[in-house]
């Protein structure tokens, strides 16, 4: 039996059959997960990844009879920057996965054109082509429930521990933030149950909004044991996407430095040269939490002068919470939006775009 979305209009509903009895519902969802956008060659691509016994021909031949079958049902609208075409997922094709023909995220062809979500997709469908791997902003609230689950589960191996079991199990169980804060918010300022839902997650939130994430495994990660207590050591890589100018990183270096070095009982002093030297971020009575910096572009040279600057500015700063060098991942889309001077020079140097409905994600 076929899942459709609730909601759907009598008249769509024999188009989204046809869709999912064709399934092609499965190649959609991967464009869905990175931000709704991809080029004809990233789909060729995409199909190839999942059918990779298929000729080249083959394959450019039956992508575009299910891009022109999916453009007549309404799901994607195309276009072109020169002569490179692409699409976007229009509204039918977002309810696929929100479940809710009436509940789909708001969205902006135009304002998308002239901000980085439009690069951003790109470049996270093309990192997912190539590694395998997609780029998610869900890693940041994942992060979060996994440490919760480690604490969770020191806790029913070490009952001496003075954390809550009842709170633990309804934090990973739990949805709704405010549910969450509401548990935690009268610990003391150093349990680190406080420390993740308060301190760890109104930096994520940011980050967020600012569509910006973090590995799916942190740099750093260990829990040690100090009386009946447990003291948290973690790095996450953040991940930040390189469309900004120069000076933008100096600005945001010295926020998360502000943000990691105000977290109540989080020592940050020498965190760095500790990495460096000995793969510890120092000692076990306290808490150190600190991260390690990616930027992810298509203009290596850019990459590469950003980044020698970042070590630069962050070198010699005893107290930075930046574990190691900063590093950059190449993502090659530049073939893919070739001989389109007004769309790069648009996009390449737009101010960060605050994605009105970037906050529900934190509440999935």
């Amino acid at each position: 039996m076929l899942n459709l979305p609730i909601n759907i209009p009598e008249g769509l509903k024999y188009k989204y059959v046809y869709v999912l009895e064709k399934k092609y519902d499965k190649l959609l969802k991967h464009i869905y997960s990175v931000g709704l956008y991809c080029t004809y060659r990233q789909f060729y691509a995409l199909y190839h990844k999942l059918n990779p016994t298929l000729t080249e021909n083959y394959i450019k031949k039956k992508c575009t009879s299910i891009i022109q079958k999916l453009e007549d049902s309404g799901f994607i609208e195309v276009n072109n920057i020169n002569r490179n075409k692409y699409f976007y997922l229009k509204k039918p094709a977002l309810a696929l996965f929100t479940g809710d023909y009436k509940k789909v995220p708001r969205f902006n062809h135009g304002q998308n054109m002239k901000n980085d979500k439009f690069l951003i997709s790109l470049m996270k469908l093309e990192y997912y082509i190539t590694n395998d791997f997609i780029i998610n902003n869900s890693n940041l609230i994942h992060h979060l429930y996994s440490l919760t689950k480690r604490i969770h589960a020191a806790t029913l191996k070490y009952p001496k521990l003075s954390y809550n079991m009842e709170d633990l199990e309804y934090i990973i169980q739990e949805t709704d933030y405010d549910g969450i804060k509401k548990r935690v918010k009268d610990y003391p300022h150093d349990n680190i149950l406080k420390i993740i839902w308060i301190d760890i997650y109104n930096i994520y939130r940011k980050l967020l909004l600012q569509n910006q994430t973090v590995s799916p495994n942190p740099s750093y990660f260990k829990l040690f044991i100090v009386g009946d207590s447990l003291r948290l050591h973690y790095a996450p890589n953040i991940l930040i996407f390189d469309l900004h100018e120069i000076k933008y990183y100096e600005k945001k270096l010295n926020n998360l430095f502000h943000e990691f070095f105000n977290i109540t009982s989080n020592i940050t002093k020498d965190i760095q040269s500790n990495f460096k030297k000995n793969s510890t971020l120092g000692s076990k009575q306290n808490n150190h939490i600190g991260y390690s910096l990616s930027l992810i572009g298509y203009n290596k040279e850019s990459l590469e002068k950003k980044i020698a600057h970042i070590n630069r500015f962050i070198d010699n700063n005893p107290h930075t919470p930046i574990i190691n060098d900063a590093n950059y991942i190449y993502i090659d889309i530049a073939k893919y939006i070739n001989h389109s001077t007004q769309y790069n020079s648009a996009l390449v140097n737009a101010d960060n775009y605050v994605d009105t409905n970037i906050n529900a994600l934190l509440k999935k």
